[in-house]
């Protein structure tokens, strides 16, 4: 069995267990209409690297989609609170326009465009919108900030003085200095 096989053995198996033929968005995607957006196939899937099989491969008909599209919609597909908050942003500025109404508008977030309901009417928009862009900058900023609040609280829950004189800002931006230099890191793969 070469490695295409392979891959289409895994992908069967993966859209079965993900139940993505029911997924409306993907409805008619099969080993047949997947690309690697990366032009390699991954040659063992299993249950541990599920969402790296999404992030890696795209339905045929958004594959052709420039990859720096197909990047900004990673962020938001695969980052709930980066992508709530950026539904959030769109929503609210909107609203500030006087563009919709709605008290209880939905995102949806596509790989070609960004999909705004409100009371059953879609408006379509491309992601090169710029209010699109301030919200999702905004986002990071709202995230950043949460993020903060939670870490803060988790130690002075759970770390000791000891520990807590160790998080210190130069740690963490020699941290940062360390991941720039070594950013074609993408993870760590572990053997079982």
């Amino acid at each position: 069995m070469n490695i295409e096989q392979s891959v289409v053995e895994n992908l069967k198996k993966s859209v079965n267990d993900n139940d993505i033929n029911s997924q409306k968005e993907n409805e008619g995607v099969n080993e047949n209409t997947m690309s690697p957006i990366n032009g390699s196939y991954r040659g063992k899937q299993n249950n541990k690297n599920k969402k790296e099989h999404k992030r890696t491969y795209v339905s045929e008909r958004y594959a052709k989609l420039p990859k720096h599209i197909l990047e900004v919609v990673f962020i938001i597909k695969f980052n709930a609170e980066i992508r709530r908050f950026t539904a959030k942003g769109i929503i609210n500025t909107l609203f500030t326009r006087d563009e919709i109404k709605a008290k209880r508008p939905y995102v949806k977030f596509l790989w070609d465009k960004f999909v705004v309901n409100t009371n059953g009417l879609n408006h379509e928009y491309n992601y090169n919108e710029t209010f699109f862009i301030n919200s999702l900058i905004a986002s990071f900023q709202c995230f950043a900030e949460i993020a903060q609040e939670t870490i803060n609280k988790f130690c002075s829950e759970e770390l000791s003085d000891d520990h807590i004189a160790d998080i210190s800002s130069d740690n963490v931006n020699k941290i940062i200095e360390l991941n720039k230099q070594n950013a074609d890191i993408k993870s760590v793969d572990v053997e079982d």
